[in-house]
Order: C-alpha cells, then sequence, then structure tokens
C-alpha cells in the first residue's frame, strides 16, 4: 500500500509538470494522467480510476490520439474494470479497441498482444462464453509459446488457462475441461520450473 500511495503522488507530481509545460490537452499530460487511474485501479478506487481513463480517452480523442499507442492502456485497464463491475458490452468493446489499435502498430501477430487477448478472454468467461474465450487464451499462449524474451507471461497465460478449463468444468461439469485443465497443468509445471510465476 505504501509503494502505491508513494506512486500515486509521483505521478500526481509529474501530472502537474505536464499541465505546466505542454498544457491540458496533450499527449505527455494524459499519459501522466493514465498513470494516476492505473495506480487508483490497483488501490481500488475504482470509482476514480474509471474516470480519469474516460478522461485520458477523452483528451487522446480531442488532440488526434485516439489510435496511438498511448491509448492502448487507458482502453486496456477501462475494459477490464467495466468487467469486473460486471458492465460487460462495454468492457469487452473497450478491450476489442485495445487489441485494434495495439494489433495495428505492433502487427497482429506479435507477442505484445498476448496480454490483451488473455484479459479479453477473461471477460468473455466471465460472460459465460467460453468458446470465444477458448479461442482468445489459445491464440495468447500461440504468440508467446516459443518466445524465450516471453517466458514470464507464457507462464502467466498457462496459469490462466489452467484456471479456465477450471471454472469451464465448474460450469459444464462432465465434459472433460478438468482433463484439459490437467493436461495444461503438466506445461505450466515444466515451464514454471524455467520461468518464474507471476505474482
Amino acid at each position: 500500500k505504501q509503494d502505491y500511495e508513494a506512486a500515486e503522488a509521483t505521478f500526481r507530481e509529474r501530472y502537474e509538470v505536464c499541465k505546466k509545460l505542454y498544457g491540458y490537452e496533450h499527449l505527455n499530460t494524459a499519459d501522466a494522467l493514465q498513470d494516476i487511474a492505473a495506480v487508483l485501479q490497483y488501490k481500488g478506487d475504482l470509482a476514480s480510476a474509471e474516470k480519469h481513463f474516460r478522461e485520458v480517452l477523452l483528451v487522446l480523442q480531442k488532440v488526434g490520439a485516439s489510435e496511438h499507442y498511448y491509448a492502448v492502456s487507458p482502453h486496456l485497464n477501462l475494459g477490464v474494470l467495466l468487467c469486473n463491475k460486471e458492465e460487460f458490452q462495454e468492457g469487452e468493446n473497450k478491450i476489442r479497441q485495445a487489441i485494434g489499435i495495439s494489433g495495428a502498430i505492433y502487427g497482429f501477430e506479435s507477442p505484445m498482444m498476448a496480454g490483451a487477448q488473455s484479459q479479453l478472454a477473461e471477460c468473455l468467461t466471465a460472460m459465460g462464453r467460453h468458446e470465444e474465450a477458448e479461442r482468445e487464451l489459445l491464440k495468447s499462449y500461440r504468440l508467446v509459446e516459443t518466445n524465450p524474451d516471453y517466458a514470464r507471461t507464457t507462464v502467466y497465460i498457462l496459469e490462466k488457462i489452467v484456471a479456465f478449463y477450471l471454472t469451464w468444468d465448474a460450469a459444464e461439469p462432465g465434459k472433460g475441461y478438468a482433463e484439459k485443465a490437467a493436461e495444461w497443468r503438466v506445461k505450466l509445471d515444466e515451464l514454471g520450473t524455467k520461468a518464474p510465476r507471476h505474482e
């Protein structure tokens, strides 16, 4: 908690500096506000975080930067926040917007897409759209599985895959999803000896 407080203070100071140097409607100022929103989300102040994420996106729109890479994080973070609030329609839309912007910049087959793809899978799972979630989650794994630079991300996604199949098994028992979870657990345990677990 103390780390979050210190980070928030630092980000707020940067935000004020950016406003003085560049003005309110500027990419750097919007990026500074995004950092404040993100730390508020981690602290659990979701109402304030949502307000700031929306403010960031509005500023980016005003300065003609809706497709800039600075727009990826506020779309994704806001989408995750909304899905956690069970505001699924807008949440899914925001995550897909983040994927679209990121894909246009880095390429849809880039390993940098894996995190957002897995977040979309979580949102779809929460809506009970398991088949779609499975496709997105397995795609996210495919994007990183052979890239040693993404070993930590691969472990993180494998953990999500195991949890996903257990969730699906609980919703629809007796259809082999527990067995799939066990199969992916083996891969996770094998890779987990080579890369640190995500915390």
